[in-house]
């Protein structure tokens, strides 16, 4: 199945003077996932911006850009997300207008007290990838870690159990796949990657340019999200706690608190003290400035031009279960979208040997627990882009009907 050849190309009409560099770039559009400074003589790099975003930069003009446009989830004339998940998904799940395709959806957690409490929501995404491994379904996880250092938090490969542990449960902080994506076209296997939904959309249409990428990507793991933070968030959490930026080692954004809901979690700090040993600081998130999701404090400005909520073009997409009865457990609870048959059967036997506990949801569940999403990257992006239109300034292709007026 990850062979299949996207029938979705013959969409594409990518203009040959629409630059990346011009649009994407230029516009403040670019979400810093580092597909086009992957591909074969790019002339892109990644960089931190001023705001402490990654973002590509064109390092010699006499290259061509038409291929790193290809791959750029924001570009003008790429395939859409509908495109690509139909190809994908098409043949075997079901299509719903709100989350797209769908074979199964989940709500719940993985039956492991400790595994769960040192993961994030429910812990099955750890699970998933353990699994993967565990059953050599792939040779290596690619997944973000963390650092300790500047930056916090990076894309790594693991390859054991043991460097899986390293993953860094939530991380608020901007990271970029070129350099992992390189490390894939150096070291035969197959992988599983774990991404948002751009970055996600971007190594499908990598894999449309890319043999490699197409034969060594197996499985595209969605993570649901709000939105992707600058390094300055970071920073903000870190001096509201007394802990100036550069004495910064590790941040868990989200440590859990016993009872309580879900969604009142901690954020922990560890820095370097002036006598060298690491020490840390935390408080609950209700008592940090910044903190609320629906401010948008320090976001891409690319997450407001995205009207693909729950990751669309993922085999499976997982989050959290904002809702009832879910969310009243501190202890955490996934949300998930499943589409790829290896990933149903894992899920069913996981289910069937107690290492899950799952309940059966519907698409309408998945809606509700994302429902501050929806709004904001559909009925929100409707407004975000008349005015842009009424401006007759450049802005990314959505999917979302506008108004003709």
């Amino acid at each position: 199945e990850h062979n299949v050849q996207y029938n979705c190309r013959q969409f594409a009409t990518l203009n040959p003077e629409m630059h990346l560099s011009a649009t994407v770039i230029e516009g403040g559009y670019c979400i810093g996932c580092g597909a086009c400074a992957a591909i074969k003589d790019t002339p892109f790099r990644m960089r931190f911006n001023q705001q402490g975003q990654y973002e590509a930069y064109c390092c010699s003009q006499e290259k061509q850009e038409h291929d790193s446009i290809r791959v750029c989830p924001f570009a003008e004339g790429n395939p859409t997300e509908d495109d690509i998940a139909q190809d994908l998904f098409g043949r075997n799940c079901i299509h719903d207008t709100q989350i797209g395709y769908y074979s199964s959806i989940f709500g719940g957690h993985v039956a492991d007290r400790k595994l769960r409490s040192t993961r994030t929501s429910g812990g099955f995404t750890a699970w998933l990838l353990r699994k993967l491994l565990e059953q050599h379904m792939v040779d290596g996880i690619v997944h973000v870690v963390q650092s300790n250092g500047d930056p916090l938090s990076k894309y790594a490969i693991a390859t054991s159990i043991t460097e899986l542990e390293h993953s860094a449960k939530s991380a608020y902080y901007p990271v970029e796949m070129s350099q992992v994506l390189q490390e894939i076209q150096q070291r035969e296997g197959v992988y599983a990657i774990v991404a948002i939904p751009s970055f996600i959309k971007a190594l499908r249409l990598l894999c449309l340019e890319d043999q490699i990428f197409q034969e060594r990507i197996r499985y595209c793991i969605g993570i649901i999200s709000g939105h992707l933070k600058s390094k300055q968030y970071a920073e903000l959490l870190a001096w509201q706690l007394g802990i100036e930026p550069k004495d910064i080692v590790a941040i868990d954004f989200r440590k859990k608190r016993q009872n309580g809901r879900a969604n009142m979690y901690r954020t922990e700090v560890h820095y370097r003290a002036p006598d060298g040993t690491v020490q840390s600081q935390s408080a609950p998130v209700t008592n940090l400035f910044g903190t609320n999701w629906s401010l948008g404090f320090m976001k891409y400005l690319a997450d407001d031009y995205s009207d693909d909520v729950i990751g669309e073009t993922a085999d499976v997409s997982i989050g959290d279960a904002w809702i009832p009865p879910y969310v009243r457990d501190s202890d955490g609870n996934n949300i998930v979208v499943v589409r790829k048959k290896d990933i149903q059967i894992l899920i069913q036997e996981g289910i069937a040997a107690g290492e899950l506990a799952f309940d059966t949801l519907q698409p309408h569940d998945v809606v509700r627990s994302q429902q501050a999403g929806f709004r904001h990257r559909r009925e929100g992006l409707a407004c975000r882009i008349e005015r842009k239109r009424k401006q007759g300034t450049w802005h990314p292709p959505v999917r979302i009907p506008l108004s003709t007026s």
